[in-house]
């Protein structure tokens, strides 16, 4: 009998193993064959004309470090087209996604030389494996993961899908020997499970819920859907548990608020790369935000409550702040840092959009900060505020500056990728100064042995405008059809 319950035991194993799988494998940040360029923000079709792979380093070597960092050679003082990598790699996704081909193969050639020739190598490497005590500050390990390898392999992905192609060779062990002393650094060499609040969780050696862990974590999720290991994948968002779990009563992640100074930008990049690491999981057929845990206040809608009242009255976040653990120079905890703002409350809406009739969403619409947001130093304040005195409100925040407000931190993404597909935009996000979409594109086509023929063609890329007016052409001239003209469609042509 014992015999046939062990038989039993691994077949149900082998089964259970089965029934894991991804729905959307090789998507990460967007569900590539359901994406609607009709039902995507408005910033999808903001791409310029002249797109660029940035020159990616071979290692972060002295030489490199020489070369980029700038200042006193402290954390986050690079020079500018480091911080503007991300961004740049996003704007190739996003071309690629709205058609660009050019795009898709710059991804794909330029992300597959990188690979193979072995680049974005750690600091002191000497070879495979590197001893994650060669790392020697989290600086190497955020840059990597936030500007450079985690848009990379993110619109790697997108161009992967668009052109029909797998995966490099030998793309996972790239990923892997690089991944593993990184994680290996913040979960043995950095301390953060010596925390008292975190002892009870018993994490030494294992993952920390702390924000540069999170960000390591989306970079590994992007990874394990485009190689489809969906039972990695799942065991991967175990972070998002142990973010709930480990969250204090009031609503405050422990590793973050208790930042001194920087307590609110900390608090809002972590629900920002939690809400990622949602959609990420929400694209593959997995329901987080629907977990629960023993405690009914344990879920990220509790976070983002907290993170509101606190921006309306700042003594709430002060009793985790005053700790000053990570802070930076400022020790001075009640001189809030606001200068990014509206970054970190950007997500509201995608968040809107998700959950619309969430009592958040009221309390954000309604929020009148703190009348402390504005007697900090200048160089810490919001931008919005033109003296001490000045009250600022979301609902000013929101209609005045837009623009800014739709530009999310990277520890969410661009803001196109998620306001797709269901999560319609308003119509008021189309030009009012033009019938046609606004960021729609025209290709004229001619003939070299006919002069009367002159064929105009809109479509959502410039791609798209010139096929079609060129399969119109020489639907009716095998010879000498030519562009004429292509172009981004302006206002009133």
């Amino acid at each position: 009998m014992k015999k046939y319950l062990i038989i039993y035991f691994f077949i149900s194993l082998i089964s259970s193993a089965k029934s894991i799988e991804l729905k959307n494998p090789g998507d990460v940040m967007v569900d590539f064959e359901k994406f609607s360029i009709e039902e995507c923000a408005s910033e999808c079709k903001e791409v310029p004309e002249k797109l660029n792979f940035p020159p990616l380093p071979e290692e972060f070597s002295e030489q490199w470090v020489e070369q980029n960092v700038i200042g006193d050679k402290k954390y986050n003082l690079y020079k500018d087209w480091v911080y503007a990598a991300g961004t740049n790699l996003d704007k190739l996704g996003i071309a690629c996604l709205i058609g660009k081909k050019e795009a898709c193969n710059l991804l794909v050639n330029s992300t597959e030389k990188i690979i193979k020739e072995d680049f974005l190598k750690p600091k002191n490497w000497s070879g495979w494996p590197h001893d994650s005590k060669k790392v020697k500050s989290s600086a190497e390990t955020f840059i990597f993961f936030h500007y450079f390898a985690g848009p990379m392999i993110e619109n790697y992905a997108i161009a992967l899908k668009a052109t029909g192609k797998k995966p490099v060779k030998g793309f996972k062990e790239w990923f892997y020997r690089r991944y593993e002393p990184y994680l290996r650094y913040y979960t043995h060499q950095t301390g953060n499970w010596k925390d008292e609040r975190l002892k009870k969780y018993k994490l030494k050696g294992k993952k920390v819920p702390q924000n540069h862990v999170l960000l390591t974590t989306h970079t590994h999720l992007a990874v394990l859907s485009i190689i489809n290991d969906a039972e990695k994948f799942e065991k991967e968002l175990q972070i998002w548990d142990l973010y709930m779990k480990t969250m204090n009563k009031d609503g405050s992640f422990p590793l973050e608020a208790h930042r001194g100074a920087k307590a609110f930008m900390y608090t809002g990049r972590t629900i920002m790369g939690l809400l990622k690491a949602a959609h990420m999981a929400e694209i593959q057929g997995i329901d987080l935000w629907s977990r629960t845990y023993k405690k009914d206040w344990q879920n990220l809608h509790h976070a983002i409550s907290f993170f509101l009242d606190a921006l309306s009255k700042n003594k709430i976040i002060y009793k985790h702040a005053k700790i000053n653990d990570s802070a930076g120079s400022n020790k001075k905890y009640k001189e809030q840092e606001f200068k990014y703002f509206p970054t970190e409350i950007s997500f509201y809406t995608y968040y809107k959009k998700k959950f619309p009739n969430h009592p958040n969403i009221k309390k954000f619409e309604n929020l009148t900060f703190d009348k402390k947001t504005c007697k900090v130093p200048k160089k810490l304040r919001m931008k919005y505020c033109k003296s001490e005195d000045q009250i600022i409100t979301f609902k000013e925040i929101f209609n005045s500056d837009k623009k800014r407000f739709n530009v999310q931190n990277k520890f969410m993404g661009h803001r196109c990728f998620y306001l797709n597909g269901k999560y319609k935009v308003d119509k008021n996000e189309y030009s009012k100064k033009s019938n046609k979409k606004a960021f729609e594109f025209i290709a004229i086509v001619k003939n070299k042995s006919d002069d009367s023929v002159l064929i105009k063609v809109r479509a959502d890329s410039k791609d798209l405008a010139i096929e079609e007016a060129m399969k119109k052409c020489t639907d009716k001239h095998e010879n000498g059809c030519y562009v004429h003209y292509s172009s981004q469609v302006a206002f009133g042509q």
